[in-house]
């Protein structure tokens, strides 16, 4: 069997669990929970996320990364990894012609694989630039996590520790930006801002991403979300501009502020 029949064989008609490294997750100590599914998948750094088992899960079955190594992307790729679980490549091999967000391509993070890296499970070509271009930005690995297992048809897909980095992240999954100390209280203010402010500008537009997932993957019969996730994806703007008196703000400036707000 071959790595990528495998890895259909651990999602087809099971119940799977994708882990994000969310901060409220620190409240809810379902590492029990997690660790009933079938099949856990990580992304990036996520699989640090077992040194707390009772928070997030104490295994990694399936991990996605983004190819690049830097350690402000998805980190480095040891041959131990390799051997503890299955890596897919969220972004497939792009070249400057493919005309998507990697401005350049993307060749050259993949020619800095290590050459114990043989064999390559990667994200479809056609179904990522698909994704690509309905939400309008380059999707985060763990979305690409998310809408890959759901075209391989598991029975149940709980989605857990995700919530747009409105709650931040772990600092297990990342204690550093640009060689910046990130804490978990502040990190939700950190990669928001470079999501969103010109001084960064980072290539995942997490209004477009949240305009996506409450259209397409909110109501569907086989995932099931933490409630806080399930909140976001149902934010209404003209309550919220109400309660907070900013209806000179249009959607998109709404939505950036939610998530900021506390």
């Amino acid at each position: 069997m071959s790595d990528k029949n495998e890895i259909q064989s651990m999602i087809e008609n099971k119940r799977v669990c994708v882990v994000g490294p969310a901060n409220y997750l620190n409240t809810l100590n379902i590492g029990e929970t997690i660790d009933s599914y079938d099949t856990i998948v990580r992304f990036n750094k996520g699989y640090n996320l077992i040194k707390k088992p009772d928070i997030f899960g104490s295994r990694t079955d399936i991990l996605y990364h983004c190819v690049c190594q830097n350690k402000d992307n998805g980190g480095p790729i040891t041959e131990e990894m390799t051997k503890q679980y299955k890596i897919v490549f969220s972004y497939p091999l792009l070249s400057a012609n493919d005309k998507t967000s990697f401005n350049k391509g993307n060749i050259d993070v993949y020619n800095n694989l290590p050459k114990f890296v043989s064999n390559k499970n990667i994200v479809n070509k056609n179904d990522y630039l698909t994704w690509e271009r309905d939400i309008g930005c380059r999707p985060n690995t763990g979305i690409i996590a998310i809408l890959d297992i759901l075209k391989m048809k598991p029975k149940e897909l709980y989605i857990t520790g995700f919530t747009l980095f409105k709650d931040g992240y772990s600092s297990l999954y990342r204690d550093n930006i640009d060689n910046r100390k990130v804490t978990e209280e502040n990190s939700k203010f950190k990669v928001l801002d470079r999501m969103f402010k010109a001084k960064y500008k980072g290539a995942h537009d997490q209004y477009k991403i949240y305009l996506y997932l409450k259209n397409n993957i909110l109501n569907k019969s086989n995932i099931k979300m933490d409630t806080i996730l399930i909140d976001i994806l149902n934010f209404n703007e003209t309550k919220y501009a109400e309660s907070k008196n900013l209806h000179h703000l249009s959607s998109r400036d709404l939505f950036i502020h939610y998530l900021y707000d506390d």
